[in-house]
């Protein structure tokens, strides 16, 4: 897939989102595509920095003890998220569906994305008017409806 049709449209989309109260876009995948490649493009031709929220929130958490992650985890990623005061794209947020965190991963984001622009690549499906994570019988099944969210496929 050739990211560059989806540089300006994310352009154009942080330059909105900078006006809005919550300014927040949900990114999801629309097929398969080479993700880790057309992020990298998308961030560096706009100027956006990428964190992996798994990789980042994980290695932060490995030294706390298990009975307060829960309580750990929402600063820690607001930490993390505090080191750019620019645009943010979250990626690899499964991390955040983890249930003993105690975390609900899209109100967490709605809240990192009050003071800056967040672009979060959501690591499940669109469907209809509905943000899903992992299926209905998985522990970590997920449904948000997506009214009043931005939402791009790419």
């Amino acid at each position: 897939m050739n990211p560059t049709p989806h540089v300006q449209r994310i352009r154009t989309l942080v330059s909105d989102l900078e006006h809005a109260h919550i300014k927040l876009a949900i990114l999801v995948k629309s097929g398969p595509r080479d993700e880790p490649r057309v992020l990298s493009h998308i961030c560096s031709e706009v100027c956006i920095e990428r964190i992996n929220v798994s990789l980042e929130l994980s290695r932060l958490l490995a030294t706390t003890p298990n009975e307060l992650r829960a309580a750990a985890a929402s600063p820690i990623l607001r930490t993390i998220a505090q080191r750019s005061a620019n645009a943010l794209l979250l990626y690899n947020l499964e991390v955040l569906f983890d249930r003993t965190l105690l975390i609900d991963p899209l109100e967490l984001i709605k809240r990192l994305a009050h003071s800056r622009v967040v672009l979060a690549v959501w690591p499940g499906r669109l469907r209809g008017d509905h943000l899903t994570y992992a299926n209905v019988h998985h522990p970590e099944h997920r449904d948000y409806s997506s009214k009043g969210i931005v939402v791009l496929e790419i």
